[in-house]
């Protein structure tokens, strides 16, 4: 839906450049007082004309299109207080003003200044500044809190919620929206996400240690990527120009994880410096390293509950699989960051970045499977169970190392002419996912059972095995099957991106004319290869191939008995001769999943903003034609001569669509300090690859298909925001933001059932949904309380809250929560910090969100509700060198998972809580 026609954006665009008038320039550099360096995201009003811009990372600003006279500049930074500033500009000369502010502050020593009072002031005069909604988070803000990485450091963000990975940040969700729906940049380069099927970037790849800031904006402009419907994410690393001096900092620190009792390490460290004439070259250099261990003990039931009558005439819901796991893992994290600016002269700069970032994770599963759906059912209520001769136990080991990787490269740069501004930029993302020689070996009991289970308290069930053959005597599980893969995913984006701003004036009215284009071309392909090898003849069993001392035990007190990891891969080599390979199976599993996706947006926009006394008005249209072309393959299963055969067949498929994506920006200041803004938008996002590629299993015999969707839509929504600002000189902000999205042809999967050649098949399939909306409620509260007592004085809160309703209505005519929509989302600080310590408590808060679309309402997946209590002590030994200590999950918050109802537990995996000590320096 568009929000008002491309006719009356263009005329507005062409208006306002045939009405330009041409005008003088104004430069100028922010410093804090005392020689503290330049400030980023300082305010600057001209008094006569309302024209407003801000400073960059080295502290300069331009105003262009200024008419020849006197002007008053009001120069302000919350935190800094402000000053005017009087300047004359004359006829073909370019005014030159500088501006110091914080002089009349007396609480200004080094400590405040470089720590979190620095980073709010930072974030909130970002916020304030700009024409779109935006919300930041700053370095040294980011090391404040306890967080591992870029992740999870942008959960302390309104509105924004992320999603684990063993206890871990890996996703983020803004605003409840599905990670795959949302933008992740690195200095403005659209990062490539290295795992097969998905869109969405893993963040834990990304130490905190190399960023500089974090960006989240929640509303659209024309020159931004179109592919946000949650929003985009920018991550920013360090400039050499940040400081007057040279930049360097070091931080180690030692990790401990309660749940496997062992110590692990990190450090980083990041120098950078100025060179040249007048030291108008300059680089930063950034590396750290982290090696993490840790683990969790997981039971999940495998499968939605279904609806069974037991042999006494009782019916509910039944657990159909039972697994437990314990999870052993090693991860690695390296990363290093090289940034290269030249100042070619008073108009130009020229930039080359590269980042790269890898990722391993060692990860040993130790898993027992129960399946009492092999057995009979004697007694059953809707949480107990009573099953005899249940024929079938497993137990396997997963031996898995992945590695990851993320590099980013740009060279770019900015220049201007008169009153022109250019800015251009070649970039190339490459993400990578690797699984090699993974092994996974299974063992089988299938040997009647009886059980009895207990889910009364659904995340602490009672599950009993109470005769027939003995599932913990190792010696009773032989040898089933190994099975190896070696899989690889890939994605590559290159992009090349022209962007011209043409600053202009009507009378005392300034403007600007902004326009552009950029081509993006991505390649995302998956290579999986597996081969299966069956026990034909071994007389393998688990006996003597078993750890004993595990710290998980099930089914009471029983022991675990982890795999020994060397003595399978042994075990592999020394049964090869009583071993067959699966020929069959290793083929359709090393076929099936493998696609390659070839996809290429080309977009141009135009924008243009105007700013009339305390009104600023951003507007204007973008356009993004998506072409797109998928190999994959086809497998079928058919009746020849009484007998099942399969084959292949390659399948290709194109799809092509345009968008047109149009904004609105207004921002309203009742002073400097307090804002008002509304904006409408259209944005999309486009399908994720699993879902577009074309990968297909037809089976003729069952006639069931299942299959990828080439044809998808991307999702399209016009969005709606207005928000109140208020800031104060103490740092503090009371913000509310109201939104309202209004989704078309999201994606979920789709059952239908389709006559082919006269047969009617049962058909699984992304498909394109009706409608979904969500509404929702942002607030914002971050205050220094010495405002209320001075017996507050060093206490801040940083608080925040999103409530938000959503609907979505599918194919079957059920309505549905939105994917991945969390009702609430809570965060909430509480700090005291003076010149010597600072101690900070954190705790964040989601509610449960639908995470899968099952057959009917009780298969549908949930993710249970998460708090989580972190806590980090900093204490200052000298101008230059901290030392921390910090506790994350305080309170041991597992995740839980559940089918339908809370009653039915999915998933409930515990992790215990970790601490770090560290030592930090800084320059």
């Amino acid at each position: 839906m568009n929000l008002f026609s491309t006719k009356t954006i263009a005329a507005l665009t062409a208006g306002l450049a045939l009405s330009a008038a041409h005008g003088e320039t104004i430069t100028g550099k922010v410093s804090a007082s005392n020689n503290y360096g330049p400030i980023e995201g300082a305010s600057i009003v001209v008094m006569e004309s309302g024209l407003r811009t801000s400073t960059d990372k080295s502290g300069n600003f331009v105003i262009q299109n200024i008419r020849p006279g006197e002007y008053t500049l009001l120069v302000s930074y919350i935190g800094l207080g402000e000053e005017t500033v009087k300047v004359s500009v004359a006829e073909g000369d370019i005014a030159t003003v500088d501006s110091e502010l914080g002089s009349d502050i007396v609480d200004l020593d080094p400590y405040v200044v470089s720590g979190s009072k620095s980073s709010s002031a930072r974030a909130i005069n970002l916020q304030r500044n700009s024409s779109n909604l935006v919300n930041a988070v700053a370095a040294d803000a980011m090391g404040q809190f306890p967080d591992e990485n870029a992740a999870e450091a942008l959960q302390r963000v309104s509105g924004v919620s992320i999603e684990r990975d063993q206890g871990e940040g890996r996703y983020v969700v803004i605003r409840g929206i599905d990670p795959d729906l949302n933008n992740v940049s690195l200095d403005g380069v659209t990062l490539a996400a290295p795992e097969a099927d998905t869109r969405k970037v893993a963040l834990d790849v990304i130490p905190t240690d190399l960023l500089d800031q974090l960006e989240v904006k929640k509303t659209f402009l024309p020159d931004m990527d179109g592919d946000a419907i949650g929003g985009s994410v920018n991550i920013k690393t360090i400039s050499p120009f940040d400081s007057l001096e040279k930049i360097a900092s070091v931080k180690t620190q030692l990790l401990y994880n309660d749940l496997v009792s062992k110590s692990s390490y990190m450090f980083a460290g990041t120098y950078g410096d100025t060179f040249g004439p007048e030291d108008n070259s300059g680089y930063v250099f950034s590396a750290s390293y982290q090696e993490r261990e840790f683990g969790s003990d997981n039971i999940e039931v495998d499968g939605p509950w279904s609806e069974e009558t037991a042999e006494d005439g009782t019916s509910a819901y039944f657990a159909p699989e039972i697994e437990f796991r314990q999870y052993d893992v090693t991860r690695v994290r390296k990363s290093a960051s090289l940034s290269f600016e030249h100042l070619a002269s008073e108009t130009t700069r020229l930039y080359a970045r590269a980042t790269y970032n890898y990722f391993s994770d060692q990860e040993y599963r130790y898993r027992t499977e129960i399946k009492p759906e092999r057995g009979v059912i004697e007694t059953i209520t809707d949480t107990t169970a009573t099953i005899s001769g249940a024929n079938r136990a497993d137990r396997d080991l997963k031996d898995r190392f992945e590695e990851q990787e993320i590099l980013a490269l740009a060279l770019g740069g900015d220049t201007r002419v008169d009153d022109w501004r250019f800015e251009y930029k070649a970039s190339y993302s490459k993400g990578e996912e690797k699984e090699p020689n993974r092994l996974d070996t299974a063992f089988r009991n299938g040997d009647d059972t009886d059980y009895s289970y207990d889910f009364s308290d659904a995340y602490q069930p009672v599950v009993l095995a109470t005769g027939g053959s003995d599932i913990f005597d190792p010696a009773n599980y032989e040898l089933d099957e190994f099975v190896v893969e070696n899989n690889l995913a890939k994605e590559d984006e290159t992009a090349l991106k022209f962007d011209a701003t043409r600053y202009l004036s009507f009378g005392e009215t300034p403007a600007f004319v902004k326009f552009g284009a950029k081509y993006r071309s991505k390649e995302k392909s998956n290579d999986v290869n597996v081969d299966i090898y069956s026990n034909d003849s071994s007389d393998a069993t688990l006996a003597g191939l078993l750890i004993s001392g595990s710290r998980y035990s099930y089914f009471g007190d029983s022991d675990y008995m982890q795999f020994n990891s060397a003595a399978m891969r042994a075990l592999l080599l020394s049964e090869a001769d009583s071993l067959e390979y699966e020929t069959e199976d290793s083929e359709i599993d090393s076929t099936l999943a493998d696609y390659t996706t070839n996809e290429d947006v080309l977009a141009a926009y135009a924008m243009a903003e105007v700013e009339k006394g305390k009104w600023t008005f951003t507007s204007g249209l973008r356009v993004e034609q998506t072409d797109f072309e998928t190999t994959g393959y086809e497998l079928y299963w058919e009746e020849v001569d009484g007998e099942e055969v399969y084959g292949f067949n390659e399948l290709n498929a194109s799809n092509e669509y345009t968008d047109v994506l149009l904004s609105l920006n207004s921002r309203y200041a009742l002073d400097h300090n307090t804002i008002v803004r509304a904006s409408a938008s259209n944005t999309i996002s486009r399908p994720k690859f699993g879902q577009s590629s074309f990968q297909r299993e037809t089976n003729r015999i069952d006639q069931v298909i299942e299959t990828g969707n080439p044809d998808l839509d991307p999702y399209a929504s016009t969005n709606f925001d207005i928000s109140f600002e208020k800031y104060n000189e103490t740092l503090g902000l009371f913000s509310a933001n109201l939104f309202y999205k209004d989704i078309d042809s999201f994606i979920y999967v789709q059952e239908t059932n389709p006559t082919i050649d006269g047969v009617v098949y049962e058909v699984h399939s992304p498909t394109n949904g009706e409608s979904a909306s969500i509404l929702g409620l942002e607030l914002v509260w971050n205050q220094d309380l010495s405002l209320f007592s001075e017996s507050l004085t060093g206490f801040t809160i940083d608080a925040n809250a999103t409530f938000s309703d959503s609907e979505s209505v599918i194919a079957d005519g059920r309505e549905i929560p939105f994917l991945k929509q969390s009702d609430e989302i809570i965060n909430l600080g509480l700090a005291y910090e003076n010149e010597k310590v600072m101690f900070r408590l954190a705790g964040t808060y989601r509610s449960e969100y639908l995470d899968g679309v099952g057959g009917d309402a009780s298969e549908d997946e949930y993710i249970d509700s998460h708090l989580q209590l972190d806590a980090k002590f900093v204490y200052k030994l000298d101008e230059k060198s901290t030392i921390f200590l910090e506790a994350i999950n305080l309170t041991e918050e597992p995740l839980k998972a559940y089918y339908g109802s809370p009653s039915r537990m999915r998933q409930y995996e515990a992790y215990s809580f970790s601490a770090k000590l560290g030592y930090s320096w800084k320059l």
